[in-house]
């Protein structure tokens, strides 16, 4: 099967290509004004999620420019990386903006790091472990999902930390008086 010029990958991803370049887009522009305004509760962790979101962008890029073979993992993991950041401004988020900043701290900070700091150097050293590196199938990019347990742990782990931000900023909404 031949290599799909840069042309073709383009091609295949049609109206998508303008969706990632707009997202892209509102992110690069909001990530400034968070970072100016960053003295606001959960202006900084919102600024975390964009570049998050930012790096998760790219990765899709590189995602679609990505031959199949070894050189697959270097997409998948700038997408983990962008996952976890994105995660992980979550939490933060929660966190902050429901008044517990004591608790981000640099322990916590590291704690919360270790599970993105593997999972993304797997997807670098090893990518197989995560992600089927033979194209098989009809698909656009480099590389297909595979069902793994490792690959499992890190999909669990993003939304456990998702969740947990998610569910500080609700219970503080239920809580909250309006006048």
């Amino acid at each position: 099967m031949a290599t799909p010029s840069l042309g073709d990958a383009v091609a295949s991803w049609g109206p998508w290509l303008a969706v990632l370049l707009g997202s892209l887009l509102a992110a690069l522009v909001f990530l400034p004004y968070c970072l100016q305004n960053r003295d606001q509760r959960g202006a900084t962790p919102l600024a975390v999620m964009f570049v998050g979101i930012s790096v998760w962008l790219v990765s899709e890029f590189v995602q679609v420019l990505t031959p199949a073979g070894p050189a697959a993992g270097g997409g998948l993991g700038l997408r983990l990386l962008g996952v976890k950041i994105v995660a992980i401004g979550v939490l933060l988020l929660g966190l902050e903006y429901t008044g517990r900043e004591q608790l981000i701290r640099g322990r916590t900070l590291a704690a919360v790091a270790v599970e993105p700091v593997v999972s993304v150097g797997i997807a670098l050293a090893r990518p197989g472990l995560l992600v089927d590196p033979t194209l098989t199938g009809d698909v656009p990019w480099g590389y297909e999902l595979v069902s793994e347990p490792l690959w499992m742990v890190t999909v669990v782990y993003s939304y456990l930390l998702i969740i947990a931000g998610l569910a500080l900023l609700t219970h503080m909404m239920l809580r909250a008086t309006y006048a």
